[in-house]
Parts: structure tokens; sequence; C-alpha cells
């Protein structure tokens, strides 16, 4: 009785194009191919659903130029920029633009990108793919009441899922820039300050 071999059948060393001889070239091939997918494109991929509700609802959203009708989920590019636009009848048009912020792809995708050897080279292919960015959740977006028949669109910014007047986006970006900052110049400041207490204690 002939015994079991290991060896891939000949059509499937064919196929691969390599000779297949010895299991560690499925080592290689499966390494190859992960470095070839970064850890976000695997754990998450390159597309968002982000969900748009609106106050009333049943109006209509257009975007980058395609309908939809509130409340809808829409399947969004992380990579892009995305024109969105609502319009109801007696409600003032709403104009913003969205686009994904960076995560590093998530903690899954971080704790696999510092797990898997050559995730340097995966965290290149996610900024590559976009799958390194994350939209915002929004939050349900009041409509406000026509002024007039003529009511030019109202243009918004979104800022951490919140659709805000400029004024009110500009104060928001420079209050987290400052928030930023402080945290950045604090941290160092309270090490040396134990630092120094354990020494007087001691």
């Amino acid at each position: 009785m002939q015994g079991h071999s290991s060896q891939p059948p000949p059509a499937i060393s064919r196929c691969v194009g390599i000779p297949m001889r010895n299991p560690h070239y499925l080592c290689v091939i499966s390494g190859l191919l992960l470095l070839a997918t970064g850890c976000a494109t695997i754990t998450r991929g390159d597309k968002q659903i982000v969900k748009i509700v609106t106050d009333p609802t049943s109006a209509t959203l257009v975007v980058d130029g395609k309908p939809f009708v509130t409340p809808a989920d829409v399947v969004l590019k992380r990579k892009q920029a995305h024109e969105i636009t609502l319009s109801k009848d007696g409600y003032q048009t709403i104009t913003f633009k969205l686009n994904a912020h960076w995560d590093a792809g998530g903690v899954g995708a971080v704790a696999m990108d510092a797990a898997v050897p050559g995730g340097s080279v995966m965290f290149v292919v996610d900024f590559l793919y976009g799958a390194d960015r994350k939209f915002n959740d929004i939050a349900t977006i009041k409509l406000p009441k026509a002024v007039g028949p003529a009511a030019p669109a109202l243009t918004l910014y979104e800022f951490k899922g919140k659709l805000l007047a400029k004024v009110e986006f500009d104060a928001a970006v420079e209050q987290d820039k400052l928030f930023a900052k402080k945290t950045a110049t604090t941290k160092p400041t309270d090490a040396k300050s134990d630092l120094h207490q354990t020494a007087t204690t001691n």
C-alpha cells in the first residue's frame, strides 16, 4: 500500500506557476498575499456605510449626484470627499462636504499591523486605499424652515458628526487644536511633577 503524499497534485503546481513540492511555499504565498493587502483593508475595506437621518424625514438626499430619500444608508469610499445636498419642500436646502478622518484603520488593524511581520508595508497599502480613514457618525440633521420662496442653499461644515455654520466650525477647529496642544504640553509636566514628588517623599 502506498504511503500518503504531502505534495499537492501537479495540476495545482501548474496553476500556481511554481513547484510546490515543499509546504513552505504555501506559507510564502500566504505572506505575499497578506502583504499585498493592508490590515485595515482586510478588516473593514475601503468603503463605509454612513447613515443620513433628517428631521423631518423623507428629504431628498443627493450624494455625489446620486439621489436617495432620508433616512438612507449610503456606501461611501473612505479615500475621497463627498458632496452632499439635502432638500425638501418648505425647507431650506443644505449642502456640505463629508470627509473621512484618519484613525489608522481602527484598533483591530493597528494590532494586526504590530503583530504581522511587514506591518509597515500593510500600513502603506491601507493609506493608498483609504482604509485607514473613518467617517464620523452623522447626527440627525434638522432642516431649517425656508424663509422665502427663493432662499439660497445653506452651506454647512461637518465637525465630529455635527453640521455647523462657518463661524461655529472655525471656532470648534481652533478649540480642538488648543485642546490637543494643551494635552501634549501638560503630559511631560505631569510626569516631571510625579517624579519630583516621588524623590521628595523618599
